[in-house]
Order: C-alpha cells, then structure tokens, then sequence
C-alpha cells in the first residue's frame, strides 16, 4: 500500500496514521489557508463580476443607441417593403396591360401612312 494505515472506531472520524502522527480526513484534505491568496481569490471574482455587469451595461447601451439611430432614419419594416414591393409589380403589369391595349387603337384610328397629312414645318 502508501505507507498509511486507515482505521475508524465506532462514532469516530476516520483517521490516518501518519509518521507524524494520527491525522483526520477533514485535517489532510483541507489545504493550507494564506489569507493574501483568499483575498486575492476574492479581488478576482468580484472583479469578473464587475467586468460581467459592465459588458452587459454596454451591450444594453448600445442596443438602446442602435434602436435610437434606427427609429430617427425613419427605416421601412420588411414586411412593410414586401407589401409595397408586390403592390408596384402588380400596378406595372397593369400598366403594361393597358398600354398594350392602347397601343392598337392608335394604330387603327392613325391610318395608313399615304393619307397622313405632312407636317407642317416638312421642307418640300
């Protein structure tokens, strides 16, 4: 084995025989406290706290300006641009539509090009 002996008695901790002497479980697992080292350990956990809350200040701040910046330019919602961007199509099919339409009439009600009447500025 280690060189340990591990021995317990009825209602008694287990101990360990050392060549020092009897020691407990809670006495050799329990490291050795330096109180600079706990109040260091402290100083960086609160300073990662710190450093914690205040990224999520500025994440919270910026969202806040970008919300700001974005509401005074007055942006269109997508939504809002599908509806407007299907509305144009359809209105410039119709008018394609219409055009097309027209386009034949003036042809039948302009004549043939022998009885047009020359222009008036026409040198001849």
């Amino acid at each position: 084995m280690d060189g340990k002996v591990w021995f317990t008695q009825i209602n008694a901790p287990l101990t360990m025989f050392e060549p020092s002497g009897p020691v407990t479980i809670e006495e050799a697992a329990m490291q050795t406290r330096n109180p600079i080292l706990d109040e260091f350990a402290k100083l960086t956990t609160g300073a990662m706290g710190l450093a914690q809350a205040a990224g999520d200040e500025a994440k919270a701040a910026w969202r806040a300006q970008t919300d700001r910046l974005v509401a005074e330019m007055d942006l269109v919602r997508r939504d809002e641009f599908d509806v407007l961007k299907a509305e144009i199509a359809a209105l410039r099919a119709e008018i394609a539509e219409l055009k097309s339409q027209k386009t034949p009439a003036k042809k039948a009600a302009g004549g043939s090009s022998t009885t047009a009447k020359p222009a008036a500025d026409a040198a001849g």
